[in-house]
């Protein structure tokens, strides 16, 4: 566990690093072309499943929203733009996913090497930390109006759920962390109907069979209210799902969100 963490925090570190060169770039720094998103996403837990064995254990397949009582909750969403051309900037993301729950099993479930009975109280987490470095350009396909062009991202994930049967003898508690990052490709799309609305579309996605895929899309509108301030509101997919021999895990989310932009 102690490995795992420390491999998380060096993957989340490195990330910054890269992203602190890039704003320190005299050109960049000169330009004075930087943009914070700060939004609020909305979004409803449509799928979050798991499978964890170990020692003799293969694990049970579990949902922590209709087994462990998981509820929706709103994330934060932070992103930094570093403008490096007309068409293109690099970007840094972070979200945080964190969900909690308490409840009474009604069925036995194999997690990570431990069983936790049928009938026993259980309070559960799932935390997830996801940040994304990339590069986005985009040719004016037609000028002032239309923007299109692809996307390439490292999309960094540190997980980790615990499961905690405080009223057990002895105490039940396991917990299992994964921390990993993919490669993903994809397009962004910016539309302007007026000189004060835009409409953007973006989505990334990688797939590795039945080994696992990533997927992260949105759609919305940008309303500029002033040089410097923008609203942003759209509807966000999400999903990401892994699997190694017996055990496996899968997040989908989908939901609306809204924001602002700073330019600075």
């Amino acid at each position: 566990m102690a490995e795992a963490s420390a491999r998380s925090r060096h993957i989340l570190k490195q990330l910054l690093v890269i992203v602190g060169l890039f704003v320190a770039l005299p050109s960049v720094a000169a330009a004075q072309r930087i943009a914070l998103d700060a939004s609020a996403w909305v979004p409803s837990v449509m799928a979050a499943e798991a499978k964890v064995e170990g020692g003799t254990l293969r694990g049970t397949a579990f949902d922590f929203k209709q087994d462990l009582g998981i509820d929706d909750e709103p994330l934060a969403d932070l992103r930094l733009s570093v403008f490096t051309g007309p068409n293109s900037r690099l970007r840094l993301a972070y979200t945080r996913a964190s969900y909690a729950g308490d409840t009474i099993l009604d069925r036995t479930i194999q997690f990570n090497g431990s069983v936790f009975p049928a009938s026993t109280r259980v309070v559960s987490d799932l935390d997830l930390h996801y940040a994304r470095l990339g590069w986005i350009w985009q040719l004016p396909v037609i000028p002032d109006k239309l923007r299109v062009g692809p996307v390439v991202e490292a999309k960094a994930f540190v997980a980790s759920a615990t499961l905690d049967a405080p009223a057990t003898t002895p105490r039940l508690r396991e917990t299992e962390r994964v921390a990993v990052v993919i490669p993903s490709a994809g397009l962004a799309l910016d539309l302007s109907l007026h000189p004060l609305i835009d409409l953007f579309a973006e989505g990334s996605a990688l797939t590795l069979g039945d080994r696992g895929r990533v997927i992260d899309a949105e759609a919305g509108v940008r309303v500029h209210l002033v040089k410097f301030l923008t609203m942003i509101a759209g509807y966000r997919f999400f999903e990401v799902r892994g699997e190694e021999d017996h055990s496996f895990a899968r997040l989908q989310l989908s939901g609306p969100f809204v924001g602002v932009t700073f330019r600075f």
